[in-house]
């Protein structure tokens, strides 16, 4: 990973975590939704529920979601000035903006053709043959809702879009959960793991579209559940780095601790003929991001191409059919849809059929199979790719033909955490900067590895954030300090864990 840099916004104090990017700036800003937002807090704080009525209460707060387990925290309604005052709040670690998402599909199942899940046979996991074998792998649909629909094995669901119902009121959710899960019943279409259970999880309205708050409830059910192996979210929003320098990103850290809980997430590139970097979930490492071919015929037979309205870039994962698929709808319906929101189902449903053959294997063991053993792209790429990038199609007798890695064997690895500033002492509203370094035992880097970094402020008072090491081992953190924080001497802690290790390390540093 590539170093980068993560606020800190100066233990909430100068009041930046509520700031946006200046319009005059050039930079598209996402769709704020006013006077809404998502409050996490700080370890040791008390449980979520009751520290969101506590606060609620002491700032005049209109408590929404509250989160239990991919993240801790809730969603709230509030004035700006409460926001800036409850961030400064010892129990918060952070206050964040909510934003607006959208459903993926763009236009209105040669899908299933493509991909080759009709090839497999009884020594698979599935089979197409129409008999409906009822797999036992569950997948959650997070988006506007999924059913009735006599094809879906629907089991339950929940409801986060304020609607009173986990059923579709669009059409999208359903559409999705067909191409991954529609049963093998000689009627009506088959999804990629035919018959797999269904969970509704609906986080969107009848337009298709609702808030980042409300899809992170979504994933902190999932997680909560434990016994859901797969999620597809063709949804995103546009959120690109520098807000999550100035804000953080409470989604990627709910699909970060979901995923590292054992859920599998796939997820829509998006549909604007851009870079997928600057949406999300698109660009989460945890996930696997699908793109759009367009495959009108479902043979392999040379003519594909990458779909004109799908996004690109280097973190999309695989491309997957998503032009012309036909899918269920509500009532009993069906329709032919195009976006990468076809597409992802696609990746769900195959990391369904993957995890029946290999039951167990980690979302990260199975990012890499799908990234390195799909389909190879034609020479000289996709026709109509934009960045060159050659991802693999989902093939699923390809992906099958692949174990999972073998656990590595014992060893003595042990690791140091070194912490240091870019100065020894700093006048007050100057930016520090903390860099945290992971080495091992014999000099080497220690990559990838996640990172939690704090700072602690003369009075006792502590901010802490989280990160991952790059190539180098290293992460950077930007301190935002203030003309009103207090002089004297301030401590920067790093904590990194690798290989079921942590250490830690820390420096201190004047402010004056």
């Amino acid at each position: 990973m590539s170093r980068w840099l993560l606020c800190l916004l100066a233990l909430g104090l100068a009041g930046g975590a509520m700031a946006q990017i200046p319009a005059s700036s050039g930079l598209r800003q996402p769709e704020f939704i006013p006077g809404q937002y998502i409050v996490l807090l700080k370890d040791g704080a008390q449980a979520p529920r009751p520290a969101a009525a506590a606060l609620a209460q002491r700032f005049g707060l209109r408590v929404g979601f509250v989160y239990h387990t991919a993240l801790r925290g809730f969603a709230c309604r509030a004035t700006e000035a409460a926001a800036r005052t409850l961030a400064r709040d010892p129990a918060v670690a952070a206050v964040v903006p909510d934003i607006r998402v959208h459903a993926c599909a763009q236009t209105l199942p040669t899908g299933v053709n493509r991909v080759e899940a009709d090839l497999l046979t009884a020594s698979d996991p599935i089979q197409i043959d129409g008999v409906d074998d009822q797999p036992d792998v569950d997948i959650a649909i997070i988006d506007t809702g999924v059913g009735p629909h006599k094809d879906l094995r629907l089991v339950g669901g929940v409801d986060f879009s304020g609607s009173g119902s986990y059923l579709d009121g669009n059409g999208h959710g359903t559409h999705v959960a067909g191409i991954a899960a529609a049963v093998d019943n000689t009627d009506g279409v088959v999804g990629v793991c035919p018959g797999a259970r269904v969970w509704s999880v609906r986080v969107l309205g009848p337009d298709g579209s609702g808030s980042v708050s409300a899809v992170a409830a979504g994933v902190d059910w999932v997680a909560s559940r434990g016994d859901i192996e797969v999620a597809n979210m063709s949804l995103g929003a546009y959120w690109p780095e520098i807000y999550t320098l100035l804000f953080g990103d409470p989604l990627e850290d709910a699909v970060r601790n979901a995923s590292a809980a054992g859920v599998h997430f796939a997820v829509a590139a998006g549909n604007e003929s851009a870079d997928a970097v600057d949406n999300i979930p698109a660009r989460y490492p945890q996930v696997v991001c699908a793109s759009a071919l367009d495959d009108r015929d479902g043979a392999t037979s040379g003519d594909d191409r990458f779909a004109s309205f799908s996004n690109f870039g280097s973190v999309v994962d695989v491309i997957a059919p998503g032009v012309l698929i036909n899918s269920t709808t509500p009532n009993d319906t069906y329709a032919t849809y195009s976006g990468t929101s076809m597409a992802s189902p696609h990746a769900a449903g195959a990391i369904a059929v993957y995890l029946l053959a290999h039951p167990g294997t980690s979302p990260a063991d199975v990012l890499n199979t799908f990234r390195n053993n799909g389909e190879p792209a034609p020479a000289g790429g996709w026709p109509g790719d934009p960045d060159g990038i050659a991802e693999r199609a989902v093939n699923l007798p390809l992906l099958l033909s692949q174990a999972p890695p073998l656990p590595p064997p014992p060893s003595t690895f042990d690791f140091t955490v070194a912490v240091s500033t870019n100065r020894a002492s700093y006048k007050r509203g100057q930016s520090v900067y903390i860099y945290i370094q992971a080495t091992d035992t014999q000099g080497n880097p220690v990559a990838g590895a996640p990172v939690v970094a704090s700072v602690t402020d003369s009075r006792g008072r502590t901010q802490s954030t989280t990160g991952i090491t790059d190539d180098t081992g290293l992460d950077i953190f930007l301190l935002l300090t203030s003309r009103r924080d207090p002089p004297g001497t301030w401590t920067a802690r790093g904590q990194v864990t690798a290989s079921g290790l942590t250490r830690a390390g820390q420096t201190t540093f004047q402010v004056r």
